[in-house]
């Protein structure tokens, strides 16, 4: 049966897009692991603060693998720096994602992050002293439902791979989603063993407000149990006084601030060109100054030591040493590769025109080529001393590839708009294999 004749054999295009958006879904929103927040913002600021990282994921998620990737080394370090305390790797998550906070006072309140290399300073008896599980505790996601996610991405691998050995074509959304879910196990390997929407650090306390990391005090809470700080912790949730709306428009204010900041920038950078080379260039450095500095600064590339009083930053992923660098330049070489080669390679795909299946091909080459071309257009010039030119170029290709991610998501959606009889028929074996 090569078309889709017998009802009971059939799938609809709603459903197509219905699982493909959920495995997407799965594959950013629930996938990423933010850092702790500050405890005097609301849920609404954290929630959009999420909502840019899954935009970001959904548009680059070579770059959120190489934060994970980041992440993982040095948590991995910090654990082994400090196994005379009993430290997992989960510690050292913990501590890159702003985990632990000193606090003064009666009212415990926090006077400072402590960094992860501050906690090289701490004496013995004020060292944080909190056991694996009950880091664990603290996160909203436990070994089951981390599996389960797991489980959700294999079974749509295995699905789009069944199609393929019968013969049966699947949709370029699918393809698009089935890169996702593969990049996804690589990523969610990087943060498995990270705490997830972890609401709260955990409060350090010292023995007097000037004494802090590297001082000459010694503080009296190592010998605290975990359950007599609940008291503390509570104290370090501050009530939020303002309602939704001064939310938004404080996040509109901040965002016009980044806007003007990008236009100042710009206009800085082709100051002294003659005037219709400027003309030209003015709207692609306001560009690049809007569009890439999230993504430059997720890739550890910009400002992704950016700490705050009460929080660290979103891409902040701690100090990498030399010898990692390259590890995680050949790991996300390799992951943008296969990203980008799961669009074009292997299962058959068909478009309703010659243009979009063209435009197709010649975005996933892109794709393909963006991460070995980003690391040469970056470290050459590097290696001859021409710093702008390095961050002009690596922002440039970031530009190229935001546009190029964008196109694809367009081609994939804009083709389910005439799909092949054969697209709508399922494997007759998914109908009675249990699966999410």
């Amino acid at each position: 049966m090569s078309t889709c004749l017998d009802i009971r054999y059939c799938r609809t295009a709603s459903s197509i897009v219905f699982s493909c958006l959920t495995t997407i879904f799965t594959c950013t929103w629930v996938a990423v692991h933010p850092n702790i927040p500050s405890p005097d913002e609301s849920i609404i600021e954290v929630t959009l603060r999420r909502t840019g990282l899954t935009l970001m994921a959904v548009i680059a998620p070579e770059i959120v693998l190489v934060l994970a990737l980041r992440q993982f080394f040095v948590a991995r370090r910090i654990a082994k720096d400090h196994r005379e305390h009993g430290w997992s790797q989960t510690h050292g998550f913990f501590a890159l994602m702003g985990g632990f906070t000193l606090v003064r006072g009666h009212d415990d309140e926090p006077s400072e992050l402590l960094l992860p290399e501050k906690l090289a300073y701490l004496a013995p008896n004020e060292f944080p002293r909190i056991s694996k599980d009950q880091i664990l505790d603290r996160s909203k996601r436990d070994l089951v439902s981390k599996a389960l996610i797991m489980l959700q991405s294999f079974w749509f691998v295995f699905q789009a791979l069944a199609r393929s050995f019968d013969g049966l074509p699947i949709t370029a959304l699918e393809r698009m989603t089935l890169a996702f879910t593969i990049l996804n196990l690589g990523i969610y390997g990087c943060w498995w063993n990270k705490p997830a929407d972890v609401g709260f650090s955990y409060p350090v306390r010292m023995r007097s407000a000037d004494d802090a990391p590297g001082g000459n005090g010694s503080g009296s809470a190592g010998e605290e149990d975990v359950d007599q700080r609940e008291g503390s912790e509570r104290g370090m949730k501050t009530e939020h006084k303002s309602n939704v709306m001064n939310v938004l428009r404080h996040c509109a204010a901040a965002f016009r601030r980044y806007v003007q900041r990008a236009g100042s920038s710009a206009t800085e950078a082709v100051e002294g060109q003659p005037y219709p080379l400027r003309v030209l260039t003015l709207p692609v450095c306001f560009l690049l100054d809007l569009l890439t500095p999230p993504f430059y600064d997720m890739a550890g590339l910009g400002n992704n030591t950016k700490t705050l009083r009460k929080r660290v930053g979103s891409f902040y992923s701690g100090n990498i040493e030399e010898k990692e660098v390259g590890h995680v330049i050949a790991a996300a070489c390799i992951g943008s590769t296969m990203f980008g080669a799961v669009h074009l390679v292997g299962m058959r795909v068909s478009f309703p025109s010659h243009w979009e299946e063209t435009a197709w091909v010649v975005c996933s080459i892109i794709t393909i080529s963006a991460g070995p071309v980003g690391v040469l257009v970056m470290f050459v010039p590097l290696r001859f001393g021409f710093e702008r030119m390095s961050e002009f170029g690596a922002r440039m290709v970031v530009l190229v590839y935001i546009a190029v991610r964008l196109m694809l998501i367009g081609l994939a959606f804009s083709s389910l708009r005439s799909l092949s009889p054969t697209m709508y028929r399922t494997l007759q074996w998914t109908t009675v294999i249990p699966h999410l």
